[in-house]
């Protein structure tokens, strides 16, 4: 069995993230994908594990994912772990099954200077997801640890992202009179995101 970590803030999770899991189960063997949510104190982070949780649980809930599965990991822990950390802990619970760290192409320019990064390339797989217009096999070529371990590596084209702190930013600064408010967010996340912001009063979202 083929299992993946997808590890990530997901502050909030949006419709590139969706997009990002989905192609991955599509395009890789990937029978089981894990999606594990940062630590509270990571990058000090302003929203609470258990919101972030609860969004994707409703996404996942939403569309009957059965591949797909919250992690219980790093935001359990009482920092934010490093990747081999997390590795190492899939590892020891699932001795006999490959595993495949998810990873953007931005990661990916900066990976030599992670933590263990060539223990990491020794003992474990990767998926990299490019992001704008990077060429992963270029920058696979500007490393020498890179290409030592190019065949433990594979990747995806994605092209553009939504990232989550634009939809925080947006949120915090919308007009909550606009009619098209709600069709405009929706561009960016799923409606049962959109529907908690509100309940929650996330990312400074104040109701008229």
């Amino acid at each position: 069995m083929n299992i993946a970590i997808f590890g990530g803030a997901f502050d909030p999770i949006t419709k590139d993230h969706i997009d990002i899991i989905n192609k991955v189960i599509d395009e890789t063997l990937i029978d089981i994908l894990y999606i594990e949510l940062a630590h509270d104190s990571y990058k000090n982070m302003n929203t609470p594990y258990y919101h972030r949780a609860e969004m994707i649980h409703q996404i996942l809930n939403k569309f009957n994912c059965d591949t797909v599965f919250i992690g219980k990991h790093d935001g359990k822990m009482f920092r934010q772990p490093y990747a081999i950390e997390t590795l190492n802990w899939y590892s020891k619970r699932y001795s006999s099954e490959q595993l495949f760290y998810v990873i953007g192409s931005d990661e990916l320019k900066v990976f030599d200077s992670w933590k263990d990064s060539e223990k990491m390339l020794q003992n474990y797989n990767w998926i990299v997801v490019s992001r704008g217009k990077d060429h992963v096999p270029h920058i696979i070529h500007q490393s020498e640890l890179l290409r030592k371990y190019k065949e433990k590596i594979q990747y995806i084209n994605f092209g553009g992202f939504i990232s989550s702190s634009y939809v925080r930013e947006s949120v915090a600064i919308i007009d909550i009179d606009d009619p098209d408010i709600d069709e405009a967010m929706l561009y960016l996340i799923d409606s049962s995101t959109w529907d908690y912001i509100k309940e929650n009063n996330l990312y400074e979202y104040k109701r008229s």
